[in-house]
């Protein structure tokens, strides 16, 4: 629609440059002036839309990509965790229960400890 009013506004320009070789009239200058204005508007508001929409896509990007991060380390935690898999019971472990617990202070350095070899 924005490419389709320029379109218009430029056969617009290229009649009042014809007008104006012909009679100079003082509202055929500002008819110019306006067209001229309002083709300048036109292409910052395609400029700003191509922006918005590239900023879009790359944010979508990245919050597909930080939810595939959630989810897998949500799975490593999951299979690591002692008593998880099949053997587990339900709600022995979560990624709510792992917020519970980082929000009233609790840690699991010794499982970690453990993990990694240190305990």
């Amino acid at each position: 629609m924005v490419e389709r009013l320029m379109e218009r506004d430029a056969e617009a320009e290229a009649d009042l440059e014809a007008l104006a070789r012909v009679t100079e009239h003082e509202a055929i200058a500002r008819l110019q002036q306006q067209t001229a204005e309002r083709s300048m508007a036109l292409t910052e508001v395609m400029t700003e839309l191509s922006f918005q929409d590239l900023t879009c896509q790359a944010i979508q990007k990245i919050s597909k990509l930080i939810i595939e991060v959630e989810r897998r380390i949500l799975g490593l935690i999951e299979d690591a965790e002692p008593g998880s898999g099949a053997n587990a019971e339900p709600g022995e472990f979560s990624g709510l229960a792992r917020l519970d617990e980082t929000a009233t202070g609790q840690n699991r350095q010794d499982f970690i400890d453990q993990l990694l070899g240190k305990g």
